[in-house]
């Protein structure tokens, strides 16, 4: 089997933490209005779903701490460079409340071969400014490109 490209992030490479990222009801009002009109949720007070801080993780919301900030580290500067989400796993603490200040540390928990590709597993820890726990997320990339 071909090696997949040379990464240059290793086992333990973090991010973060982030700088701390304030939910605003404007984020849990656009996902509460997608619900209702695409998904068929009956309306009602507007929900931030156990979801959010995966999306605000895979976003330069979250900044350096995000596993987005490690995924453009890896290809700034490498032409032919490819990164697609494999898989993605939540782990919710407690529910996201409007107002609430979310940090997040990714860490790189493994990295390994598969079929001329690169998969990167991703962890990442989001919490709130004071420590409370809010979400464990895991997510997979395979990374593609020039070896």
């Amino acid at each position: 089997m071909p090696a997949g490209p040379a990464v240059p992030l290793a086992r333990g490479s973090h991010g973060g933490p982030s700088e701390p990222v304030e939910v605003s009801a404007t984020a849990v009002d656009g996902l509460d209005d997608w619900l209702c009109g695409v998904a068929g949720v009956p309306a009602g007070p507007a929900r931030a779903l156990p979801t959010l801080p995966a999306v605000l993780a895979l976003t330069s919301a979250a900044g350096p701490g995000g596993p987005a900030a490690l995924l453009a580290s890896l290809v700034a500067g490498r032409p032919g460079m490819a990164v697609v989400h494999g898989d993605q796993r939540i782990e919710a603490h407690r529910m996201v409340r409007v107002g609430d200040r979310l940090l997040f540390a990714s860490e790189v928990e493994s990295v390994r071969a598969m079929g001329g590709a690169t998969v990167l597993a991703v962890g990442t820890t989001v919490t709130t400014e004071d420590g409370e726990s809010v979400a464990t997320l895991r997510s997979s990339f395979v990374v593609t490109g020039p070896a």
